[in-house]
């Protein structure tokens, strides 16, 4: 579905687009959809922020006095056009702000100069993007109507709902809730429309906490993660890396948390050093050329730890598929770095590799690790099974401290190491996706941090 915010992207890259060339970028081809632009670029042109030229090619006004900002609004009903860091803010009384909710992207005018300590006043024009698609509401009859009433105060809108609805009417004793899908925004005199998708009693339901937070926080899982497709791998040549020592650190219990990378070390007589970063074959196994799977992969492109488990991007399928097996042969996507006895990067490369992991490194190994007294005698009955391994984690969590206190000596690769862990279950496709498409883009990208 295409917003204003992409109709301008578009139109701002280049110096003219007919229409035709507009519905290709913006994928569309339905004749509903296309209305619906017809609409969108009316508007835009009564408002003066594009323009159609005589040859039927529609350009963005280059001048014009718009600002593109974030909505922002208190508690107390006070809101604000955010424009980002060194822009002053500009204030937005409640009837100028039309309809734009908290968190909105939008195109602001300045109405009002600041003056002294007082910020510029302003009004919105045009919504560029919604970010919020579902409220938590309470449901309330008003004047025999039924609403929904965001339980965020910084909404300053009244959803209204079908009749069918009032069988959510809100009970204190029972603290029901609920997740409202918006069918429609409010624009001028039109209310907004929605309806009910899903009850939550909260009074004493555990169950139903972690879709009260995701709900609140505006983080809505409304797609299928099994849409995203998966292929069979094409069998291709890879290095064999199995008879290598390889280590998985794993930091959190849960059985769905994020898939972290492998971490291989080899250290020569000159006191070089080659480090691998193995991670899962994600980009081998999605089909990237599926429209819906792209949609939905980037619609949801991370994951969230939760009470007591994680929300994940991908599929159960497609995550156990990926993931490494402890002491088996896993398929992984590396990337190879060369240093120095500085540990300055001399050489990088990226592999398709066979690896197979040998340690699982845990937190009460990394604890015992770097809380021991001394490097030469091993006491501790955590670090006396994996005492053979102990020379390459320790050369591990060196380097990674000369990152933090020396960063031009080492990368951020190795930044990666200390930091990315938490993350890795996003980081992993990017890697993946990126050395799949431009082996040299993912390089520098990392590189330059």
């Amino acid at each position: 579905m295409f917003t204003s915010s992409s109709i301008i992207d578009n139109l701002n890259q280049s110096e003219g687009l007919e229409y035709k060339k507009l519905c290709r970028l913006l994928k569309i081809t339905k004749k509903s959809d296309k209305d619906k632009l017809d609409i969108a670029l009316t508007a835009l042109e009564k408002l003066e922020i594009i323009n159609k030229n005589e040859n039927d090619e529609y350009t963005c006004i280059k001048d014009n006095d718009h600002l593109v900002a974030k909505i922002r609004c208190s508690s107390k009903g006070y809101c604000f056009a955010v424009r980002g860091k060194d822009k002053e803010d500009i204030y937005i009384k409640e009837n100028l702000l039309n309809y734009a909710w908290n968190g909105d992207k939008v195109l602001v005018r300045i109405i009002k100069e600041g003056y002294r300590r007082r910020s510029p006043e302003g009004i919105v024009d045009c919504i560029l993007e919604r970010s919020n698609q579902i409220l938590l509401s309470k449901v309330e009859i008003i004047n025999n109507d039924v609403y929904a009433i965001p339980i965020d105060d910084r909404i300053l809108s009244k959803i209204k709902l079908p009749k069918e609805n009032e069988k959510y009417t809100f009970n204190p004793d029972n603290k029901n809730i609920v997740k409202v899908e918006i069918d429609r925004f409010p624009i001028g005199q039109e209310e907004g429309l929605g309806h009910v998708i899903q009850e939550l009693k909260l009074n004493n339901n555990e169950d139903n906490d972690t879709d009260f937070v995701l709900s609140k926080s505006n983080i809505v899982k409304s797609y299928d993660l099994n849409y995203i497709e998966s292929k069979k791998i094409e069998k291709r040549e890879r290095i064999d890396l199995t008879d290598k020592n390889s280590y998985l650190f794993k930091s959190w219990n849960s059985n769905n948390s994020p898939m972290l990378p492998m971490i291989q070390i080899e250290q020569g007589k000159n006191k070089n050093t080659k480090l691998w970063i193995h991670t899962n074959n994600l980009a081998e196994r999605v089909d990237l050329n599926s429209k819906k799977s792209l949609e939905i992969l980037f619609k949801g492109f991370e994951s969230l730890p939760l009470l007591n488990d994680w929300q994940n991007y991908l599929s159960e399928t497609i995550r156990n598929d990926s993931e490494f097996k402890f002491g088996e042969k896993n398929e992984a996507i590396s990337l190879c770095v060369n240093l120095n006895s500085n540990n300055e990067i001399i050489d990088w490369s990226f592999h398709l590799t066979l690896v197979k992991c040998t340690l699982i490194v845990g937190s009460d190994h990394t604890n015992a690790l770097l809380s021991r007294k001394s490097n030469s005698r091993i006491t501790s009955r955590v670090l006396k099974p994996i005492k053979e391994y102990i020379d390459d984690l320790d050369k591990l969590f060196n380097l990674c401290f000369i990152s933090k206190s020396n960063p031009a000596c080492i990368i951020s690769i190795l930044l990666i190491l200390s930091n990315v862990f938490c993350v890795w279950g996003s980081y992993s496709l990017i890697f993946s996706i990126t050395l799949s498409k431009n082996s040299n883009l993912i390089g520098n990208s990392l590189l330059t941090g």
